[in-house]
């Protein structure tokens, strides 16, 4: 059987009670090395991308990424935190539904 992606809307509460979809981020993340410009998703739980960003984790996961301002975007990278320099929010995004693949 194929798989298919639909979307489904990922949904958490805050505490006034209000829906808060998951969403996306635009960010940019430098290294010693490179510029990496990609989109981290921003889960329901969180209020905001930067919030998102201080989470404690090894790796900061992006997906549509250009690297150096090149014109290919790479689908998936992972930053190790020990050598990322700078982050910057450039954008978050209205949410939205996610695709998921359904088996």
């Amino acid at each position: 059987m194929a798989s298919t992606i639909q979307p489904i809307q990922v949904v958490a509460r805050d505490e006034t009670a209000q829906s808060v979809p998951a969403r996306w981020a635009t960010v940019r993340v430098r290294t010693n090395s490179a510029e990496f410009v990609g989109r981290v998703l921003v889960p329901a739980t969180t209020r905001n991308a930067s919030t998102a960003l201080r989470a404690d984790r090894q790796f900061v996961f992006l997906t549509q990424v250009h690297v150096n301002r090149g014109r290919a975007a790479e689908p998936f990278v992972a930053i190790s935190r020990r050598y990322i320099k700078a982050i910057a929010v450039l954008h978050e995004s209205a949410p939205e539904a996610l695709p998921v693949s359904v088996r």
